[in-house]
Order: structure tokens, then C-alpha cells, then sequence
């Protein structure tokens, strides 16, 4: 997942536009290695690339997915504050609960 924020309202880069009041998150698929490298190289955006972790056990992640989606937004956030997690300010349930299970995989065994 990729985290951009523009220092200056509006600024565009790579056929976007970005915003000063919060990150945006796009795929990592969403630009070509181009355009990547000139959003990172840009000094007017904050740019932050959050790596991939592995996948929960499919039946692992059914019950806590089905725990958090119980929760409201504002205890969501709450959650993703308290273990560092950077969210957009206008998160919605689901990319919330996704951050989460995405933040809480285990630790791939070595």
C-alpha cells in the first residue's frame, strides 16, 4: 500500500492530485515504476510505502476480522493510534479493520 500527502493543496503528480488535510492510499499496483520513483524523488509529498505482510490463517482471520468489524470507526482508529497504524482521516470501517488484520498477521516462521 502506498501513503501520499502533498505539502502544498492540490499539488499534481503522476496524473493525480493530492492533498494537504490527509494521506490518500493507493495499491501498489496503481503507478508504473516511473511514476513511483518521481512521487518518492517529489520534496512537495510525503510519500510512505507500507510493506506487504503475510496472510492470516483464512479461519484465523474470519473470527478477528468478524471482532472488528463489530467496532465502531472511532474504536477502530483508537486501535490503529495505539499500535502506530497511519490511516487516512476519512477511513472508512472496512480499510480500518483491513489495516488492522494487515498490521496483526503473525510473523512469518522462519
Amino acid at each position: 500500500m502506498i501513503m501520499i500527502r502533498s505539502l502544498y493543496e492540490g499539488f499534481r503528480r503522476a496524473g493525480q492530485s493530492f492533498t494537504t488535510k490527509q494521506q490518500q492510499q493507493f495499491s501498489d499496483d496503481h503507478f508504473t515504476e516511473d511514476q513511483l520513483v518521481a512521487l518518492e524523488t517529489e520534496p512537495m509529498l510525503e510519500v510512505k510505502i507500507l510493506p506487504d505482510l503475510p496472510k492470516p490463517d483464512p479461519a484465523e482471520e474470519v473470527d478477528t476480522r468478524a471482532v472488528l468489524e463489530g467496532h465502531t470507526v472511532a474504536r477502530l482508529k483508537k486501535e490503529c493510534d495505539a499500535m502506530g497504524i497511519e490511516y487516512p482521516a476519512n477511513a472508512t470501517k472496512a480499510v480500518l479493520v483491513e489495516l488492522l488484520l494487515k498490521n496483526t498477521a503473525p510473523a512469518p516462521e522462519v
